[in-house]
């Protein structure tokens, strides 16, 4: 995608006219950010007064009990829509600098913007579809029959291991570390389309400490079951090692995960996602930001009542 929507020449008028745009965007931005901002300040303002009115009031505590459900109920909804407000305003934000970055390449920054970088990215796109398409074929046809159909990526590994030993090793290195930069985009796209959590980008010479040790973290999380799921998938060419033992046979039979390895609900749900994923994706290719009239007419409605 990032070679479909590289930057292109543009003359004066389109250059005047996308500025004019991303202007336009900036100024509802702010106008956003400073309303989220005084929204926030009246809500601190709120709070504090009603904890001065509950402590000076006797009847507090019983009018609490009465109504605290309630009130209770109507603070989660309001707190969980201020969650949603910012996530909405963050994901603008990182796709607005995605969108000024591109119009400086085309644009004012164009002599310093490298023209093979879309290629190297089209490359590497087109070895991602195959290793995609390997990994689907080869669960498929190995990790879910039993017995296997065949042992498909297997082959390939113990042929180019007897070749030279380290290119197996390198092989199950590559497509592993594959699922685990998968997993880790597969979070962040999640977050910035769902909005389900905070979001945390990973830009070159940009990063703050907070998003670096989350994705570290990320990481981390990620890596066991990618282990895992490397080891059940190229069993044939690591049986007899340590790693088979380890994740094959005491892992595998715990008391709490037999259920599930058994059953193998973690394949299926891995298949299940990657196939609803790649239809999304091809659906909804591009990422596209929240609509930041609605988000300031929301809070303006919240501010008037």
């Amino acid at each position: 995608m990032r070679y479909l929507n590289r930057p292109a020449f543009m003359d004066a008028a389109d250059i005047a006219k996308v500025g004019l745009e991303i202007n336009t965007r900036v100024n509802d931005l702010v106008e956003v950010g400073e309303l989220i901002k005084v929204e926030r300040e009246t809500r601190e303002e709120e709070a504090k007064d009603s904890g001065k009115a509950g402590t000076n009031n006797k009847n507090s505590i019983l009018k609490r009990l009465l109504c605290g459900g309630k009130k209770g109920k109507s603070k989660r909804q309001a707190d969980k829509l201020d969650r949603q407000t910012i996530l909405q305003f963050k994901q603008a934000v990182f796709l607005l600098e995605n969108d000024v970055k591109d119009f400086q390449d085309a644009s004012d920054a164009y002599q310093a913007y490298n023209p093979l970088l879309v290629y190297v990215q089209l490359v590497l796109g087109v070895c991602s579809l195959i290793l995609s398409l390997l990994w689907v074929i080869h669960i498929v046809v190995y990790v879910l029959p039993d017995p296997a159909w065949n042992p498909f990526l297997n082959v390939f590994v113990q042929w180019i291991d007897s070749c030279f030993p380290l290119f197996g090793v390198l092989a199950v290195a590559i497509f592993s570390l594959y699922l685990l930069a998968a997993g880790i985009m597969g979070c962040f796209k999640m977050g910035l389309r769902f909005l389900f959590f905070t979001l945390y980008p990973m830009k070159y010479g940009a990063t703050y400490m907070s998003s670096f040790l989350f994705n570290v973290a990320l990481v981390l999380l990620c890596s066991v079951p990618v282990v895992q799921f490397s080891v059940n998938a190229f069993a044939d060419y690591a049986r007899y090692t340590n790693i088979i033992q380890t994740f094959g046979v005491q892992i595998q039979y715990l008391q709490f995960f037999r259920f599930f390895f058994e059953a193998q609900i973690f394949e299926n749900v891995l298949l299940l996602m990657t196939i609803w994923t790649a239809g999304y994706l091809i659906l909804k290719p591009v990422d596209k930001p929240t609509n930041t009239l609605e988000l300031r007419d929301r809070l303006l409605k919240n501010e008037e009542e």
